[in-house]
């Protein structure tokens, strides 16, 4: 947690109008009002709530929260595997039942759901489990009477305990009359326990008997701007109003914006990055406009922002275009290559095989057993066995080669990333330093993987990625040779060489996912 000592003031540029910025932040925690002293800022939310509740029984909790109709519908529609997204998904779930004036829609339930994420599950099973809770029958809802439907009891969901929706909601027929008889007697005790109490009635400890609701306080209170101290001199901000955003920015030049979830407390923790100003620009306004036009999706206020990939990084002058000379044919032994024709084409600055890498030619995640170049044997369809560079892109895709070799039939997978492969590479430092720009899931195999072939420690290996068009595990190990491969030229001829790959190259020359197959036995004991 670490001590709230603040260190030595430092000289601070003056921010406009900063005597109106409130410091009293209001949280409510399991149904109880707190203010959070000042001097809190450099804690995330998880790390407070750890610290403020150390011996909270958060299972006891979870568990009354997860044992109504929402935990059960999931479970029913199989829409939890190793549950560790399971609680979150519930939580979001309820809170949009719990707070919604009348049912969801289907689409309201989806987007209520959206920053949940879950990997092993799939979210079709989800959405199917909580679609049970949306409207789907207006008459029904609209009737004056919500006690019965053609002598049918109604409700919104099965089981569901009646407080736990707003109580003007009119709900839908589930339950049949069976039902209804069996569980009236426990349904109307469920009704009376677990009546809405408003948020100053609750204490927060009772959390067994009580149900919580989202404060007032904090829907009726009149949003200000607020700024909070933290450690180690560490200022956040959250300005209203774009102008305050844009003062901001020019007094404090490196302040870090943020804006719902992001990766600021790992960086801190994790990467040992220091903000010392962060900016919450969660209620600008101005920055949450979303605009589709005919060119391109406008983000913000006079804001516009496009996401920059591999290809889109600017080229340095003088920037060779890398093609790939593959096998056309699959186990086969290379018996010459023909590069005279090539030699003589517009463009042409260079062919490189193994026989031209400075370094180490084999590479391999664990085992280096896999060539950058194939030097005797070709082993599948695609192999790459050497790289060409050429003035632009399209002179280096047309430089024709004449290659000898075999061929196999394999199955597996695409990960089909929407980005294909990519990387820039350019020397530094009069070459004795290479820096790289990839499409990568493991920069670090980058640096690795080039500093092998070319000879050179991991320290004189730069290898930066900002963000990549997809990966899904095709993007690790599998991205490193094109790095290797073009290293080579931009090493020997001292020049930025560019690769990205067309989809079908990719597809041929990246790997799949292996094919399996998978066998079982279904049976069962003897009856009783």
């Amino acid at each position: 947690m670490g001590s709230l000592t603040k260190a030595a003031e430092e000289v601070r540029p003056a921010v406009e109008g900063e005597d109106e910025w409130s410091d009293e932040a209001v949280v409510y925690v399991n149904g109880v009002r707190r203010v959070l002293p000042d001097g809190l800022a450099h804690l995330t939310l998880l790390q407070y709530l750890r610290g403020t509740l150390r011996n909270y029984n958060w299972n006891v909790r979870l568990k009354w929260l997860m044992a109504n109709s929402v935990r059960e519908s999931l479970a029913n529609a199989h829409g939890s595997q190793c549950g560790f997204c399971t609680p979150g998904f519930v939580m979001s779930m309820y809170a949009l039942l719990r707070s919604s004036k009348q049912p969801p829609t289907e689409d309201q339930i989806e987007d209520s759901l959206a920053g949940n994420l879950c990997r092993c599950t799939g979210y079709r099973p989800i959405i199917d489990a909580f679609r049970v809770f949306s409207k789907t029958d207006n008459s029904v809802y609209t009737n004056s009477s919500s006690e019965s439907t053609n002598g049918q009891t109604i409700w919104p969901f099965k089981n569901l305990v009646p407080s736990a929706r707003n109580e003007n909601w009119k709900p839908c027929s589930c339950r049949n009359e069976m039902d209804v008889d069996a569980n009236e007697a426990s349904l109307s005790l469920r009704m009376k326990r677990y009546s809405p109490l408003s948020y100053n009635e609750i204490d927060g400890n009772a959390y067994d008997e009580r149900e919580l609701i989202f404060p007032p306080e904090l829907q009726l209170r009149e949003v200000t701007p607020l700024k909070l101290n933290g450690f180690n001199d560490i200022r956040w901000y959250r300005p209203l109003k774009l102008k305050q955003v844009l003062h901001l920015k020019s007094c404090y030049p490196d302040a870090k914006l943020i804006i719902g979830n992001s990766e600021v407390g790992v960086e801190t923790k994790f990467k040992n990055a220091q903000y010392k100003v962060v900016l919450s620009v969660t209620h600008v306004p101005e920055l949450n406009i979303l605009e589709v036009k005919e060119d391109g999706i406008h983000i913000g206020s006079s804001v516009t922002g496009e996401a920059e990939y591999t290809d889109d990084a600017p080229i340095p002058p003088n920037t060779l275009h890398a093609a790939l000379v593959l096998s056309k044919k699959a186990h086969a032994r290379i018996l010459s290559i023909d590069d005279s024709l090539a030699k003589t084409s517009p463009g042409f600055a260079g062919l490189f095989l193994s026989k031209d890498v400075p370094g180490a030619n084999h590479i391999g995640p664990i085992i280096h057993d896999e060539e950058i170049f194939a030097s005797d044997v070709v082993t599948c369809v695609g192999q790459i066995i050497g790289i060409i560079v050429a003035d632009t892109h399209d002179n280096a895709k047309m430089l024709p080669t004449k290659i000898i070799s075999g061929e196999v039939r394999v199955g597996g997978q695409e990960h089909f990333y929407m980005e294909p492969q990519g990387t820039l590479i350019w020397p530094v430092d009069s070459g004795n330093e290479i820096h790289m720009v990839s499409s990568t899931q493991a920069p670090q195999k980058h640096q690795k993987y080039v500093a092998n072939v070319l000879g050179l420690p991991m320290s004189k290996v730069v290898c930066k990625t900002k963000r990549i068009g997809g990966g899904f595990g095709g993007k690790e190990t599998r991205s490193a040779i094109y790095a290797a491969a073009v290293a080579v030229p931009s090493y020997c001829l001292r020049r930025p060489v560019k690769l990205i790959l067309d989809r079908d190259i990719d597809m041929i020359t990246s790997g799949q996912r292996h094919s399996f197959l998978g066998k079982y036995k279904n049976g069962r004991g003897s009856q009783p």
